[in-house]
């Protein structure tokens, strides 16, 4: 038997989904790049994620400025090491 959602729960879906992948919280969806083969301090594959913010205009490339995130960033839990591979799946 197929499953279906209704309107109301795909709109909750489409919601959350949206929310999530809000950064900034300024209301438009922000793309998250793992680069999990950055060098960091020295660490080979420590790994990174960038974030670059989106707009009404689609995603922005000066103002306001991406981000780059590794675990030696503050805020982030843990420190780099190598072959951690932050910001890669696990």
């Amino acid at each position: 038997m197929a499953s279906f959602e209704t309107s109301s729960q795909a709109s909750e879906a489409a919601a959350a989904s949206s929310t999530y992948a809000d950064f900034n919280n300024d209301g438009f969806d922000d793309l998250a790049i793992g680069v999990p083969g950055e060098t960091i301090d020295g660490f080979s594959r420590a790994g990174a994620m960038n974030v670059i913010y989106g707009s009404a205009a689609g995603l922005q490339t000066s103002s306001p400025a991406d981000q780059f995130w590794h675990q030696d960033s503050p805020g982030v839990e843990d420190t780099a090491e190598e072959s951690d591979r932050f910001g890669g799946f696990r």
